[in-house]
């Protein structure tokens, strides 16, 4: 994982970033999170403390950040042991996922999408574009 800084023209190599993909830099500047390729944990880098921290041990997809980088929301389709599959907010200070509600609908070509409003209400795409069949009778007048 690398960042580009375009105001100097260099490039600089997060430590220990081999391995992490889908990164997203959270709203305040302080964090860059990343999804472990092996076990999809989401990890943070501490950009402040120059390190890597586990956010959360389960099958984290399409991690999204709140507009305040508190939290970050995610479909945990597996999860940690004993934890239903479902929609997750946690906690970036530490603690606990927090279950947030069920269900995450797949379908279609591009399969799923999850992001947040303004509001920090969860948003998902469902795309049932081939995956359904419709009859319709046209009238012509």
């Amino acid at each position: 994982m690398h960042i580009l800084d375009l105001a100097n023209n260099t490039v600089t190599t997060l430590p220990d970033s081999n391995g992490i993909f889908w990164p997203r830099w959270s709203p305040n500047g302080r964090f860059i999170m990343g999804s472990e390729r092996e076990t999809l944990y989401v990890k943070l880098f501490d950009l402040k403390l120059q390190r890597w921290t586990t956010l959360v041990r389960g099958w984290a997809i399409w991690p999204t950040w709140s507009r305040d980088s508190r939290f970050v929301y995610s479909p945990l389709w597996l999860g940690e042991a004993g934890r239903p599959g479902g929609q997750y907010r946690i906690p970036v200070a530490g603690g606990k996922p927090e279950f947030i509600g069920t269900g995450f609908a797949t379908g279609g070509w591009y399969q799923c999408w999850y992001g947040l409003d303004p509001n920090d209400n969860p948003l998902m795409m469902l795309d049932r574009s081939t995956n359904e069949i419709y009859a319709l009778t046209l009238e012509r007048k």
